[in-house]
């Protein structure tokens, strides 16, 4: 936290909050994109990242790849995530 700063950020994905640019793909590839445009954005200044999975349960087995792409994401670049 000392060296990123004292943000947590959360993602909560839904099909309301994907920009769109990402309307064509399959949700569950969005998210991930998604995910990791926000991830690359904010990885200097945020101490963690809490990862809200029902939001990805409800996407189904696609869903929860996306998770877990996400959470390789956070960890491969140092990130702390936090499963809510």
């Amino acid at each position: 936290m000392l060296t990123r700063g004292p943000v947590c950020v959360g993602l909560d994905p839904t099909p309301d909050v994907l920009p769109r640019s990402l309307a064509g793909l399959p949700l569950p590839e969005a998210v991930t994109r998604f995910n990791h445009e926000i991830l690359d954005a904010t990885l200097d200044v945020a101490a963690c990242y809490k990862v809200q999975i029902a939001h990805y349960e409800a996407m189904g087995v696609e869903g929860l790849r996306a998770y877990a792409a996400t959470l390789r994401h956070i960890r491969g670049a140092g990130g702390i995530a936090i499963g809510d």
